[in-house]
């Protein structure tokens, strides 16, 4: 059974389902190359709200890997280099292949650079454009705060039909959408199941 083009639609999360994370990628590797403990590069990151800012779009790409490499005391490189690396380390998942046969009805909702994302996408055979990719830095939220959740669900609802499936692997991610009456998908057994558990919901 194929889902058809006028099923609800399917909003996916993208790091972690359909790409890789390039930052859980990355921030192991700096830590090896500057000496540090992965737990301690992770918190460093974390800190003084300096993830939260790359998130919400409150500091440039460039802004913030000067403040990372700070925070780290180790020259991670030149910013075109790092944005590059990003790029790369956001490899295409199992997930991509699976959403392909409703790629009409899929919008992307992501904790993510549009810099970096977009790009990576582009890579892919996914063939969904950047008018339905709804990145977290574009709207000054992110996941799981409920403004990011009520910013896609305006997007989206002006062009697609309700209720929406939502795909993530992050279950603290599901709990704002389905406040909002969003049907929740967890993927977390892998992509081969991932289509099945769609046609449930």
């Amino acid at each position: 059974m194929t889902p058809d083009s006028v099923g609800p639609a399917i909003i996916c999360d993208v790091g972690g389902v359909l790409l890789e994370d390039g930052m859980r990628t990355l921030l192991p590797q700096w830590a090896e190359a500057s000496g540090l403990t992965a737990q301690d590069v992770v918190s460093r990151y974390r800190s003084n709200g300096l993830r939260d800012a790359l998130w919400t779009g409150g500091i440039s790409t460039e802004t913030f890997w000067s403040r990372l490499s700070q925070a780290l005391d180790f020259d991670l490189g030149t910013p075109a280099h790092l944005d590059q690396l990003m790029i790369d380390a956001c490899s295409p998942l199992p997930a991509i292949a699976t959403l392909q046969s409703v790629h009409h009805r899929l919008w992307l909702a992501t904790n993510h650079r549009a810099e970096w994302v977009i790009p990576a996408l582009r890579r892919t055979d996914l063939g969904i454009g950047a008018d339905r990719i709804v990145c977290s830095s574009l709207t000054g939220s992110c996941k799981p705060m409920r403004s990011f959740y009520e910013h896609v669900d305006s997007v989206v609802g002006d062009a697609a039909r309700r209720p929406f499936v939502y795909i993530d692997d992050q279950a603290a991610n599901l709990e704002p959408a389905a406040e909002l009456g969003w049907r929740t998908v967890l993927l977390d057994s892998g992509s081969s199941t991932l289509m099945e558990q769609i046609l449930l919901h």
